[in-house]
């Protein structure tokens, strides 16, 4: 009975679940592959099923016959290049994982993913349902899938472990919240700013900064031999990507940065834009709160899908931030559209409506890029990427404010 009840209010997630599975057995069954499937959903393919995640499996491959994937390239990445990823991902040969299990390993990533979305998801009108399958059938969401990308492990683990916690008591849960976040920081740096979610008063400003702290420790301690090659073998991306240089990019050209000296000082610039942008939203959104103080969602520390978004809210800011990211790492957006469906359904907050169908929109036009001439096409889109980091940086800046910084002193605050 209680099954049935949680399955209830996860409706939307159970629909998108049954959508996707018919429409990948339509397409298989007109062309007779799963990659063809995946490519009548719009999914730009790869030739092989779950080719990130075969990448790593390759590299284990490779590992246990004793020759080394960050220098091996014909051996070793089954599609060309080199190892990419921090050591960690090796490290997932002792759980069995290697070329024999990649297929069964991909399906295990889509159904944690699964679960995350059934912890986060949590639906009561037509509105916030349609929303929700929309955005769980969104092209990032299907294009982390198909890859089988790591992104996708990490954002399932990273729901699946901040829900688990939530009924320890703030102590236990910080250190083993914290042991969690070094774990996925030693596999990718941006889990380390998840830490975020645990801050609830200004007393817990200093623990989370220790465990992003821990976090990158452990990144380094792991990884610190490769991490030259990690970041020599990672392609830069600025198509089917997002983050804050690839408006950039669309205006002037790639001729024009493909000498080392250009692009240096294109990111010189684009930090210096990302910088004034970040003070001008702050003091933008503390101005905004001040007028109206639900102006924006409220983030609730005691609840799960808030929590959940604080964490997400910060990695999407984070790697916003770093320049340019495969649109497959948008999956990160799916939790504050989960909090956002939960303040319309719930709460009525007249922000969330429109919030959510901005959301919607940038997730839907991020699939695009197949249909519209690439450089037009940037010039639209782009902006609208820098919209929603603006208001995702704001809210999560406003919400950890009103967290950090006492009632009393606000109140000083504004008074002249």
């Amino acid at each position: 009975m209680r099954v049935l009840q949680f399955l209830r209010s996860r409706i939307a997630v159970v629909v998108a679940a049954l959508l996707l599975c018919g429409a990948l057995a339509w397409g298989y069954s007109l062309d007779g592959d799963i990659e063809s499937a995946w490519g009548e959903l719009a999914v730009p393919t790869q030739p092989i099923t779950f080719g990130d995640l075969k990448a790593v499996t390759g590299c284990i491959d490779c590992v246990i016959a004793g020759l080394d994937p960050y220098v091996e390239a014909n051996h070793c990445y089954p599609m060309g290049g080199r190892f990419n990823l921090p050591r960690a991902w090796l490290w997932l040969r002792y759980m069995g994982v290697n070329g024999d299990t990649a297929d069964a390993t991909g399906v295990i990533y889509m159904l944690l993913l699964l679960a995350a979305f059934l912890l986060i998801f949590r639906t009561k009108t037509w509105f916030g349902g349609i929303a929700a399958v929309l955005g769980i059938l969104s092209p990032p969401v299907l294009l982390g899938m198909e890859r089988g990308n790591g992104d996708v492990l990490i954002f399932s683990l990273l729901v699946i472990a901040l829900s688990a916690t939530m009924r320890l008591a703030p102590g236990p849960r910080r250190y083993v919240v914290g042991g969690f976040l070094a774990f996925l920081t030693a596999m990718k740096i941006y889990p380390a700013v998840a830490a975020a979610a645990i801050v609830r008063t200004r007393k817990d400003v200093g623990p989370a900064a220790l465990i992003a702290v821990v976090g990158v420790a452990a990144l380094l301690l792991t990884s610190w031999s490769v991490l030259g090659e990690v970041y020599r073998n990672t392609p830069t991306v600025n198509w089917f990507a997002f983050g804050n240089i690839n408006i950039f990019v669309a205006m002037i050209g790639l001729d024009w940065i493909s000498a080392p000296d250009s692009l240096e000082t294109l990111h010189v610039v684009v930090d210096l834009v990302t910088i004034a942008v970040i003070v001008n939203a702050a003091i933008l959104a503390l101005y905004l709160r001040s007028r109206r103080s639900g102006f924006f969602p409220r983030l609730d520390p005691d609840n799960r899908c808030d929590v959940v978004a604080v964490a997400a809210l910060a990695v999407f800011c984070f790697v916003f931030c770093l320049g340019s990211s495969y649109n497959y790492r948008l999956l990160y957006l799916l939790a504050p559209l989960a909090a956002l469906v939960k303040a319309h359904d719930e709460a009525k907050h007249p922000a969330a409506k429109p919030a959510i169908i901005v959301l919607l929109a940038f997730l839907w036009l991020s699939g695009q890029w197949l249909y519209w001439p690439i450089y037009g096409f940037a010039l639209f889109y782009e902006p609208l990427d820098w919209l929603v980091f603006i208001g995702a940086g704001s809210w999560l800046f406003v919400t950890l404010w009103d967290r950090v910084v006492p009632q009393g002193g606000r109140a000083r605050a504004a008074t002249p």
